[in-house]
């Protein structure tokens, strides 16, 4: 797949926060035949200051037949960097965002619980 077709791609980008589910709701949708997501979940490429889009492409196996195939990634850092907006905006402008969320006592709860075992 050549990166005019990768950037140019049905897309979406699901942007949550920590312990919200993210892990979770990507390993669902990568099991999905229709979807493509990146090989490795939290990647975070689009908010490196030193994004390469080859670097991005290739974290996705686009060696697939992907004819009317949809691109997906999800991230629990995305919603809150401007970089990541930024190059969201310049290389996806239509992309399809989704947000996942989560009470935030809960999720506050559920950190704490990480963080301490």
């Amino acid at each position: 797949m050549n990166l005019s077709d990768f950037l140019n791609a049905n897309r979406f980008i699901v942007l949550g926060g920590h312990k919200c589910g993210t892990s979770s709701l990507h390993s669902y949708l990568k099991q999905h035949p229709e979807i493509i997501m990146p090989i490795d979940k939290g990647l975070d490429i689009l908010g490196s200051s030193k994004l390469d889009i080859e670097d991005y492409k290739a974290s996705y196996d686009t060696h697939q037949i992907i004819n009317q195939k949809t691109f997906g990634e999800v991230s629990s850092t995305y919603w809150r960097s401007e970089t990541a907006c930024l190059s969201i905006k310049k290389y996806f402008p239509n992309v399809k965002l989704l947000a996942i969320l989560r009470n935030p006592v809960d999720r506050a709860f559920s950190h704490y619980q990480m963080l301490s075992d």
